[in-house]
């Protein structure tokens, strides 16, 4: 397994409509707040073009970006700060595509199902105790062959050998 991100820091990515908003606040050791750091974040598109850019600080300890991301496809984001010529805090996350619009939860068509209902002779919207209720018609049960097929090819396999072993001309001859 990957080891654990730093527990110093916490990274927020916060998506709406074509951007991302990235938010990290990062303290160190002793709850102090890391003020000055150089933050950057690569942008790597499906395609595998990759932009970089700086990430201000907008409060103590926190920095900020609002990056551009399209909606149709997943984006890397690779996230690294560092102080004083040391790397503090490295990080990759993915932004990814939202679901197409046909598959969104939806409020269902009650209409076509009523049609529908009506059309196939079912029942709309019927109560628990209906759609368990027996109709009075028989169905057909399934059997499985595998059993009988397997002792079939056994005995087919064992008389196979049988007559390969056994020399059927020897016996002709005598009588």
């Amino acid at each position: 397994m990957r080891p654990a991100e730093s527990p110093n820091a916490n990274l927020t990515l916060e998506s709406e409509d074509n951007t991302t908003h990235l938010i990290l606040d990062v303290v160190d050791d002793n709850g102090e707040f890391i003020n000055g750091a150089q933050t950057e974040v690569d942008v790597i598109a499906s395609n595998g073009t990759i932009s970089t850019h700086k990430i201000a600080q907008t409060g103590p300890g926190r920095y900020e970006v609002t990056l551009e991301t399209r909606q149709d496809q997943t984006t890397q984001l690779r996230i690294r700060q560092s102080r004083y010529g040391k790397m503090r805090y490295r990080a990759s996350r993915a932004v990814t595509a939202r679901y197409p619009e046909e598959l969104r939860l939806q409020q269902p068509n009650v209409e076509l199902l009523k049609q529908l209902s009506a059309a196939t002779g079912g029942r709309f919207n019927p109560s628990p105790e209906d759609v368990f209720t027996p109709l009075g018609q028989s169905g057909r049960s399934v059997t499985p062959l595998w059993k009988l097929l397997v002792f079939v090819a056994s005995v087919l396999s064992v008389l196979d050998v049988a007559l390969r072993r056994v020399n059927l001309t020897r016996f002709a001859k005598n009588e």
